[in-house]
């Protein structure tokens, strides 16, 4: 029927979309170094950039334009959206950023849409979360 030819075509398009790499889903417009390590389960979005000698713990996320510095150490099930990583941090298991509550812009009205700024974590003293 037809309905089968069009989600024939749907994952065609998804498998295309995304490759897997030793149980890790990369989307085929992202950028991970050689040399990172991405553990099963991890998961990194559309446009984001794994740096050299990252390590990427089982299940961590690193969502849509992310980038994450050389030599950082991301924790299992760790998610990261609208930020930016620098080099040689350590962000220990469980961490969210750039999810709901961080980096909103205050003072936007409420029932508003939240306007969010790009977070940006460098490499300083307590750059380990």
């Amino acid at each position: 029927p037809k309905q089968w030819s069009a989600i024939a075509h749907m994952r065609r398009s998804w498998s295309r979309a995304w490759r897997w790499v030793d149980g890790a889903t990369i989307h085929a417009t992202a950028r991970v170094h050689p040399s990172a390590r991405l553990a099963p389960g991890v998961v990194v979005e559309a446009r984001a950039r794994v740096g050299a000698g990252v390590v990427l713990g089982p299940g961590a996320v690193v969502g849509s334009s992310v980038s994450v510095g050389a030599g950082t150490s991301v924790g299992p099930h760790t998610s990261l959206q609208h930020c930016s990583i620098g080099g040689g941090c350590t962000l220990h298991a469980g961490v969210r950023i750039g999810a709901d509550g961080f980096g909103f812009v205050p003072g936007t009205p409420a029932g508003a849409e939240q306007s969010r700024e790009r977070q940006r974590l460098e490499r300083s003293v307590g750059s380990v979360l």
